[in-house]
């Protein structure tokens, strides 16, 4: 077998999410953040695995549904928020983002 170290890799091309993926991530992501506002926390921790799995229940979304996740969480994120993990590529299951609550979450 010969390893081919040094071979030049594709650049990646950016990934368009549906925005039918992009929705339901953002739906589900918004449910939590309402009812533990709801409930007087003052932040909601979020792991992008919970959220893909929650987003799935919604409807079903492609293998792709991590790095909208990841895209989602860290596009909603504001100034009072924190990234508490990220994973080494950026985004993945791991990807853990503290949100402080209360916050401006749009109606349903």
């Amino acid at each position: 077998m010969i390893a081919l170290r040094n071979t030049p890799r594709r650049p990646k091309t950016p990934r368009v999410f549906s925005e039918q993926e992009t929705h339901l991530v953002r739906e589900a992501l918004e449910s939590r953040l309402r009812a533990a506002q709801e409930a007087g926390w003052p932040y909601l921790d979020v792991r992008a695995g919970d959220l893909a799995q929650a987003a799935a229940q919604r409807a079903e979304i492609g293998a792709s549904s991590l790095t909208v996740c990841s895209e989602v969480m860290r596009g909603t994120m504001g100034a009072n928020d924190h990234l508490l993990a990220v994973p080494p590529r950026g985004c993945g299951p791991q990807l853990l983002i503290r949100y402080a609550l209360p916050r401006t979450i749009p109606d349903p």
